[in-house]
């Protein structure tokens, strides 16, 4: 076995439980051995000096594909249908080559490295590109995106998602998940497939819900933006009824997996659906997209009335598409700003602990337990002296985030 070495902090913040004053950590082969406010017996420490110590971040969900982009697609509160109208032209645009899509990826995992993320939730879109994901350093669960409104596309979508998952795992570059779009974008069949395909193989499921109202609007009526949108690209099918007039509808479809189900974004989630999200058995979770919330200026979000449910809520940078980068932390401090009664570790949780617990990786991250993964975050501290309130002082800024593996490199 591997020599372990122990690391001295002015603070160790596990996330699971307080923080620890002049606390130490041990790590045996990339794993946390021994996590305590007392060094190992005849083991001498590395001294990291007046910093806290935090675990990696999870990225719940992210599209990397866009991860190029040097700035949000569109302006900031526009329509959300004219959005997805860019964003298809953007796809479908002659510079957006498979190759580029590669480059896109892999410059996506190397900025979440740097931003101290150890675990992606990732929407992978056809076509599926394996070798992008090869050697990321990085956990990462790979949604593969179902989407498609043409009732005669549904077999064909199906295997295609079969194919798909099989391919990931024959390539090991990541665990297999599945990711029926979103209610305007799949076809009630494909939706119900594609849910019985991740159940047969107990694979997690996400799912964009309750996004934008004009979502909701041709969820109740069939009309609007979207409506609009679809006949102008040809899209439009009439039998297609979206399996009813709500968000719940789905969520009911959805509460038949056995396994972990994201339901990503929940902007308009009612009282009423974060109800039935909590009385779930404890499998969805909903993950917040905070600076994404924020470029398209929708209501306030239901964060709050989600806590106060214990619904298990995560973050997620979504995409360069409507973010300007792709930095975890950036969105617990918009949280901070945007909630300032909660509490600094409950925030701290949602780009930890709870996106572990979303993925369903949490015996490996989330926290600083023993067993855990060892790729930790170094926090330098504003103030050397802090005593009281190191977990809030992490999410104040200027105080910055360095992996633990470059911060000791330097």
């Amino acid at each position: 076995m591997s020599d372990s070495v122990t690391y001295r902090a002015s603070w160790i913040v596990p996330v699971s439980s307080p923080p620890i004053r002049n606390g130490y950590v041990t790590v045996r082969n990339k794993a946390i051995e021994r996590i305590g406010a007392h060094p190992p017996d005849n083991t001498g420490a590395v001294d990291l000096g007046e910093i806290a110590l935090i675990p990696g971040l999870i990225n719940a969900h992210t599209h990397l594909e866009f991860s190029d982009l040097e700035s949000p697609i569109g302006s900031s509160g526009m329509e959300f249908p004219e959005w997805i109208r860019a964003v298809i032209s953007h796809r479908l645009s002659a510079s957006n080559s498979a190759q580029q899509k590669l480059d896109a990826i892999r410059g996506g995992l190397t900025e979440s490295k740097s931003c101290g993320v150890v675990a992606i939730g990732e929407i992978a879109t056809d076509p599926i590109l394996e070798s992008a994901y090869e050697n990321a350093g990085l956990d990462l669960t790979l949604f593969v995106e179902v989407l498609g409104r043409d009732p005669e596309q549904v077999g064909p979508k199906l295997d295609f998602l079969v194919q798909s998952l099989d391919s990931i795992a024959s390539s090991q570059t990541g665990r297999g998940a599945v990711s029926p779009h979103a209610p305007y974008s799949v076809h009630r069949d494909l939706l119900r497939g594609a849910i019985a395909t991740a159940d047969s193989r107990r694979l997690t499921v996400a799912m964009h819900l309750a996004e934008s109202v004009p979502e909701l609007q041709l969820l109740a009526s069939g009309d609007g933006g979207f409506a609009d949108l679809f006949r102008q690209l040809g899209v439009w099918h009439s039998d297609d009824n979206h399996l009813g007039g709500r968000p719940l509808d789905h969520l009911v479809e959805l509460a038949r997996l056995k396994q972990n189900c994201l339901i990503v974004h929940g902007n308009y989630l009612t009282l009423d659906e974060l109800d039935f999200i909590a009385d779930s058995g404890g499998h969805m979770s909903v993950v917040y997209c905070p600076r994404t919330h924020a470029f398209f200026k929708h209501a306030a979000y239901p964060l709050s009335e989600m806590l106060e449910r214990k619904i298990n809520v995560a973050v997620g940078t979504d995409s360069r598409a409507s973010n300007p980068d792709l930095c975890v932390m950036s969105e617990l401090r918009t949280i901070r700003k945007c909630f300032p009664r909660l509490s600094p570790r409950e925030i701290l949780a949602m780009g930890t602990l709870n996106g572990a617990r979303a993925l369903g990786i949490e015996e490996g991250f989330g926290s600083l337990e023993s067993g855990r993964n060892a790729e930790m975050n170094v926090c330098e501290l504003p103030e050397a002296s802090i005593v009281e309130g190191v977990e809030a002082a992490i999410l104040d800024e200027p105080t910055s985030l360095t992996p633990l593996s470059s911060y000791i490199s330097k």
